[in-house]
């Protein structure tokens, strides 16, 4: 897949040669320069040099700016970038506690805000975890917005059709993968009123990467990768 697609950072894309697309897609992905060059097929001088090149071109100095910034990241807190990048780099025992978890850090960037995980399965059906375990049927545009891997902005009565929440809510969902399945990270707001602000909604689509990346690269690899974010090294 291809990250970038989905960045509303278009000011980069314009800029990226291919072979930089594919590096900056690695490094959202939470790969090493390494790891990067082995896929592209090319050396590990290469590669740190065309990494080096994306920095220039994105005016970032560090692998976390460069990821906050293709996904057009405003933050709500100072401190919660941090926060996050330490969910991802922590191993937890199921699931349920990484669901559990990403609830927590949506609803720290989104107060108020109601946290759906869910599994995307045949026919437009998904199954929800949370308080309330269920099955519902996902609207046309919304399943085909996060079938292609597209976040998807609107109200909840387009998104699960009124099933589990009041229409007219404003709502925003983003597509990840999760060892395998097809999942969907949904966050409705009760407020009729009080649509998801840009910088919101760019912190659903990081939680959901980061979760994604997570699954990637497994514990041991995602906390080392975790740390590299932190410390923003392209070593």
């Amino acid at each position: 897949m291809d990250i970038l697609q989905n960045s509303h950072n278009h000011s980069i894309l314009l800029r990226l040669t291919p072979r930089e697309r594919h590096v900056v897609n690695g490094v959202m992905r939470a790969q090493t320069v390494k790891e990067i060059a082995k896929d592209l097929g090319i050396s590990y001088e290469t590669a740190k040099d065309a990494l080096k090149n994306v920095y220039l071109k994105a005016e970032v100095h560090s692998a976390r700016a460069l990821m906050l910034k293709v996904l057009d990241y405003r933050q709500p807190r100072q401190d919660w970038p941090v926060e996050a990048l330490n969910y991802f780099s922590t191993a937890f025992p199921s699931r349920e506690a990484v669901w559990n978890e990403v609830r927590r850090l949506v609803q720290e960037a989104c107060p108020g805000a109601a946290v759906w995980v869910a599994m995307l399965e045949e026919n437009r059906r998904v199954k929800l975890f949370g308080n309330l375990t269920a099955r519902v049927e996902l609207g046309a545009a919304a399943f085909q917005a996060l079938s292609s891997r597209q976040v998807w902005v609107g109200k909840s009565e387009a998104l699960f059709g009124g099933q589990i929440y009041p229409p007219l809510c404003p709502c925003v969902a983003a597509p990840f993968q999760f060892e395998g399945d097809e999942m969907l990270l949904a966050v409705l707001r009760p407020q009729r009123a009080l649509a998801f602000s840009e910088t919101e909604t760019s912190s659903i689509r990081l939680i959901a990467l980061l979760t994604e990346a997570k699954s990637r690269a497994g514990a041991a690899a995602a906390a080392f990768a975790g740390q590299r974010l932190a410390r923003a090294s392209i070593a």
